[in-house]
């Protein structure tokens, strides 16, 4: 769990001593937020955030849900935000899965007995749907936001799938074209915070 003399740093050079954080079975850091009621929470709720995101970008929805007396807490998945790991890259998707549990058990050490629930966006709510499989009956519920379940039929073609599989040996970390930004939200103010976000991990893949 947290190391407190860790002379290690965030992607951002900041020191990781000097923010929340948790270490997980691989020896990465990956930096943590907690969003506290005042008093004694009725609920847990954990976040996991989309591909190219950070925590962070839950705060407005976290304060919300602080408002309605529960704990949210969340971390940057490896490779993402102010956790370590080589950018949005992974080596086996389960990684997130464990990473979560790890973070889940920590957090629910403190409050035996209050229920928890996931919450997760695109790639997140896949992580979410997984971790709850992982461990059937110890969640409450879970509340998915675009959840990537089926890859779009317009994206995913039989060729791109199959270049995919075959790339993906030789150059494991290549992107398969832009994202589509108008497709991202109808809140342009949304899509431009996204955009930045994208630069805050160091991702230049427009």
């Amino acid at each position: 769990m947290p190391e407190e003399s860790s002379p290690k740093r965030t992607p951002q050079n900041i020191r990781y001593q000097d923010l929340p954080h948790l270490v997980n079975a691989d020896g990465q850091y990956l930096f943590c937020k907690y969003w506290k009621p005042a008093g004694t929470p009725k609920a847990l709720v954990f976040v996991s955030h989309g591909a190219g995101e950070h925590c962070g970008r839950y705060d407005e929805l976290a304060q919300m849900l602080v408002g309605l007396e529960l704990l949210v807490f969340a971390h940057d998945h490896v490779g993402h935000g102010q956790s370590e790991g080589e950018r949005m890259v992974v080596s086996d998707f389960h990684v997130f899965i464990r990473d979560v549990l790890q973070h889940v058990d920590f957090v629910q050490k403190d409050y035996p007995g209050v229920p928890i629930f996931l919450l997760g966006h695109s790639m997140g709510g896949a992580i979410a749907i997984l971790t709850a499989a992982e461990r059937p009956g110890h969640f409450s519920g879970m509340v998915l936001i675009s959840p990537l379940v089926l890859a779009s039929p317009e994206s995913a073609t039989t060729f791109k799938v199959l270049a995919v599989k075959v790339l993906n040996f030789v150059l494991p970390n290549l992107s398969m074209g832009p994202i589509d930004t108008s497709a991202l939200s109808r809140n342009k103010t949304e899509v431009r915070v996204f955009l930045k976000t994208r630069g805050y991990l160091g991702l230049m893949r427009e």
